[in-house]
C-alpha cells in the first residue's frame, strides 16, 4: 500500500467482486500479522453500506436528504452519537480529526448524481483534508473524480483467454481450469447447488464458455450456478445464448459493462413463473430489506415464495433483532426488478402505494412502543426500516395520500429525532409541506394534515436550535389548529412554544403557554400531555432560581414517566433533579437521583453517560470528599463530551466546567 494513497475507489459493474474484494482488503488490515497489513489503524476499521439510501428515480430534490443520510450511515458506523443545535458534517469531522481509522464506503455510486460536486462527495474531500489519519476506501460503478482519488479497476474473476473445443480433456486440465477464480467459484456455488455436481472434461468447453459469456462476473457466476440443480452445464449454456442479443442492446441509459450481466437477470427472470415473477418486482419497492409480514402484505409473497426467492440466489435471508427472518436482494437485482414493474405504471403504482399504507401503519401502530420497555427493541426495528420508512413516505407524499401522512408523520419525525437525524426528518416533512402550500385550496382532511406537519416541523427546528422558525412554525400551527378546534394540537403547540421560550429565557411566556397547555392536557384526559408540561414548568421555576417548586414539578413528571417506562426521558428528569438537589445543598439525595440516572443510561442505551450526570456525580464526590472518585466522574465525562464535538455547545460547556474543576481539584489537594 503507497501512504500516500488516502482515497482508493474500486471502481467496477455491479456484482464484479468489488464489495468482497473492499471487504478482504480490510480484514488485512484487521490481522497486524498478516503479510500484506503495512498500515494499522488504531481507532478501528469500519464497514458502511449506502446502497439502500437512493435508487433509480429519485429526483435531485432528494440530494439534501441523501448527504445527511451519508453523515448518519458514517457516524453510525463509527459509534458517533450527533447531538443537537450544530452542522452535523462539522462535528462528525470534528470527532474524526484524531482518528487513525478506515472507512470502507460500499457502493458510493448510488450518492452520485451528476457531473458535478454532489455534497456526499464534498463530504469526502472535507473528511480527506480535515482527518490526516482517515483513509477511506470506496466501491462504485464509476470514479468519484477527486483529485485525490486513486483508481482500482475490477473487470470480474480470472477465466481461460479462449474457447476450448467440445473434445475430452485429460484430468489434468480439469485441474488446470478449476485454478481460474472464476471457474473455482462457479464450481463451489455449482456444488452448494447440486452436492454431487463434479467437473468432467466434457463439462470443460461448457464451462468456459460460461464464464467467458458473464465476463467472470461473481453474483453472474453465483446465479448461473443455481441452475446446474435441474440443466447440464451446457443446457445453462444454450440457455443464455438465447439472451446474448440483450447484449448488443443500444439503450442510451444502459452503460456497456453492465450488459452481459443483465443477460444473466433477463434468463433468470425467464425461468420464474409468472407468480415468482410477479413477487419479485413488487418486492424491488422495498428499500433496505423487509421481513416476512411485509413481504406478504405489500408484494402478496408468502413464506415459500420467498424460500423459493431465495433458494434461486434472487433474495438473500438474515436475522432481525429478535432471530426472525429478515430479507433482501442484491442493489443491481432489485433495480433490474424494478424495471420489470415500471413498465406496468398502473401496477408499480398500486405497489407503491401499498407499500407507503403499510409503513403508515406499522408506524403508527408502533407509537406507544418508543416510550415503554419495549423503547430500545423499537429503535433497532426501525433503524432496520430506515430506508422503507423514507421511500415510503415519499411515494406518499407523490400520490398525495393525505389519510396515510396524517397517519405517519408522528412516527417518522419520532424516528429520525431519536436517531439524531432531524434534517433528513426536516427535507421529508417539508416535501408534504411544499405540496400543501401549492394547493390553491384545501380540504379539511388537508388542513388537519397541514396543522400537524406545522407542529412536527416545529419540533423538530427546536432540536437544531433554530427557534426563531420553531415559533413560526408553532405559532401558525397553534392558529390553524384553534381554527379547526382541534383542543390537542393546539395544547400541544402551547408545549412547544413553551420549549421555543424557555431556550430563549423568556420565561413569562414560557410560562403564559405552559399553563395554556396543562389546562388543556388536563380538559383532555392526557397524562403524558400533562408530565411534558410539569418538565417543563420544573425548567422554568429551576431556570428562575425556585428550586423547591422546580424539583415538585420534576416529581410530578417523574411518577408517571416511571410508569410509562419511557427511560430517555426518566434519566433526563433524574438529572434535572439531582442538579436542584445540590443547588439545595441536598446531596445524599442528589446522588441518590444521579446515580439512577447513570446506571440506565449505561444499561439501557449501551453507550456513554451523559456528561451533565457526571458532572453533578463529581460535584456530589467533591463535597463528599472523594476527591479520587470525583476526578474519575469529570474525566469520564469529558471523554463522553469529546464524542460530541466541539461544536456542541452545551455540551462543550460542561466539559470545560469540568476540566475547571479537575484543575481546582488537583490546586486544592496537591
Amino acid at each position: 500500500a503507497d501512504p500516500a494513497c488516502r482515497l482508493l475507489t474500486i471502481v467496477g459493474p455491479g456484482g464484479s467482486g468489488k464489495t468482497r474484494l473492499a471487504l478482504e482488503a480490510a480484514r488485512h488490515h484487521t490481522e497486524p500479522d498478516h503479510l500484506l497489513s503495512t498500515q494499522h489503524f488504531h481507532d478501528g476499521v469500519f464497514f458502511v453500506p449506502l446502497a439502500g439510501m437512493s435508487g433509480a428515480g429519485q429526483s435531485s430534490a432528494a440530494t439534501p436528504r441523501q448527504a445527511d443520510g451519508l453523515l448518519a450511515a458514517i457516524a453510525e458506523a463509527v459509534g458517533f452519537a450527533f447531538p443537537s443545535g450544530a452542522e452535523q458534517g462539522q462535528q462528525l469531522l470534528a470527532f474524526l480529526k484524531s482518528k487513525t481509522l478506515l472507512l470502507v464506503l460500499d457502493n458510493f455510486e448510488h450518492l452520485l448524481h451528476d457531473e458535478f460536486a454532489a455534497p456526499e462527495v464534498n463530504l469526502l474531500e472535507r473528511l480527506l483534508h480535515q482527518a490526516p489519519q482517515v483513509k477511506i476506501v470506496t466501491t462504485s460503478r464509476e470514479p468519484l473524480n477527486l483529485q485525490e482519488e486513486w483508481v482500482l479497476r475490477v473487470e470480474g474473476l480470472a477465466y481461460p483467454a479462449i474457447d476450448m473445443p467440445l473434445t475430452n480433456r485429460a484430468e489434468e486440465t480439469v485441474a488446470d481450469v478449476a485454478a481460474y477464480s472464476a471457474v473455482s467459484l462457479f464450481l463451489q456455488r455449482a456444488r452448494q447447488s447440486k452436492m454431487d455436481f463434479t467437473l468432467t472434461a466434457a463439462d470443460i468447453p461448457h464451462v468456459v464458455r460460461l464464464c467467458r459469456l458473464l465476463e467472470g462476473l461473481p453474483l453472474a457466476l453465483e446465479l448461473a450456478a443455481t441452475w446446474e440443480r435441474d440443466l447440464s452445464c451446457g443446457e445453462v449454456v444454450a440457455e443464455i445464448e438465447r439472451g446474448v442479443d440483450f447484449l448488443a442492446t443500444r439503450l442510451r441509459n444502459l452503460p456497456a459493462r453492465h450488459r452481459s450481466l443483465r443477460a444473466v437477470f433477463e434468463h433468470s427472470w425467464q425461468i420464474l413463473s409468472a407468480a415468482e415473477q410477479n413477487a419479485l418486482q413488487k418486492l424491488s419497492v422495498f428499500r433496505g430489506g423487509f421481513d416476512r409480514e411485509a413481504a406478504a402484505q405489500v408484494a402478496g409473497a408468502t413464506l415459500p415464495m420467498l424460500a423459493r426467492l431465495t433458494d434461486k440466489s434472487l433474495l438473500r435471508r438474515a436475522e432481525d433483532p429478535v432471530g426472525r427472518g429478515r430479507y433482501d436482494m442484491h442493489e443491481m437485482i432489485r433495480q433490474f426488478a424494478g424495471e420489470q414493474l415500471a413498465d406496468q405504471p398502473e401496477e408499480a403504482a398500486a405497489c407503491r402505494l401499498v407499500h407507503g399504507r403499510y409503513y403508515a401503519q406499522w408506524t403508527q401502530s408502533h407509537d406507544a412502543d418508543h416510550f415503554g420497555a419495549t423503547q430500545v427493541l423499537m429503535l433497532r426495528f426501525m433503524r432496520l426500516e430506515a430506508d422503507n420508512l423514507r421511500i415510503a413516505w415519499q411515494h406518499l407524499v407523490a400520490v398525495q395520500a393525505t389519510a396515510e401522512l396524517d397517519a405517519f408523520v408522528q412516527g417518522l419525525a419520532m424516528f429520525f429525532s431519536e436517531e439524531s437525524r432531524h434534517s433528513e426528518a426536516i427535507t421529508l416533512l417539508q416535501q408534504a409541506l411544499d405540496w400543501l402550500n401549492d394547493l390553491a385550496t384545501l380540504t379539511t382532511a388537508q388542513e388537519r394534515l397541514l396543522a400537524r406537519l406545522l407542529w412536527t416541523q416545529g419540533a423538530l427546528c427546536i432540536q437544531i436550535g433554530d427557534f426563531l422558525r420553531a415559533e413560526r412554525l408553532e405559532q401558525d400551527c397553534l392558529a390553524l389548529a384553534q381554527q379547526l378546534d382541534e383542543s390537542h394540537l393546539v395544547a400541544k403547540a402551547y408545549y412547544r412554544l413553551t420549549q421555543v421560550y424557555v431556550a430563549r429565557n423568556e420565561f413569562t411566556r414560557a410560562l403564559a403557554c405552559a399553563q395554556e397547555g396543562l389546562a388543556l392536557f388536563r380538559k383532555l384526559g392526557d397524562e403524558r400531555g400533562e408530565t411534558n408540561i410539569y418538565t417543563m414548568l420544573g425548567r422554568i421555576y429551576s431556570r428562575t432560581g425556585d428550586y423547591p417548586t422546580s424539583t415538585q414539578h420534576f416529581q410530578a413528571a417523574l411518577a408517571y414517566l416511571r410508569r410509562a417506562q419511557d427511560f430517555s426521558s426518566i434519566i433526563l428528569v433524574l438529572t434535572a433533579i439531582g442538579a436542584n438537589a445540590i443547588k439545595a445543598g441536598e446531596y445524599t439525595q442528589a446522588q441518590t437521583h444521579l446515580q439512577e440516572a447513570y446506571r440506565l443510561r449505561k444499561q439501557v442505551w449501551g453507550l456513554v453517560s451523559l456528561p451533565e450526570i457526571l458532572l453533578h456525580l463529581g460535584i456530589v464526590a467533591e463535597a463528599a470528599g472523594e476527591y479520587t472518585q470525583a476526578e474519575a466522574h469529570w474525566q469520564e465525562g469529558i471523554a463522553a463530551g469529546h464524542k460530541f464535538g466541539p461544536e456542541n455547545i452545551a455540551v462543550a460547556q460542561l466539559v470545560t466546567q469540568m476540566q475547571k474543576r479537575l484543575g481546582t481539584l488537583a490546586t486544592n489537594i496537591g
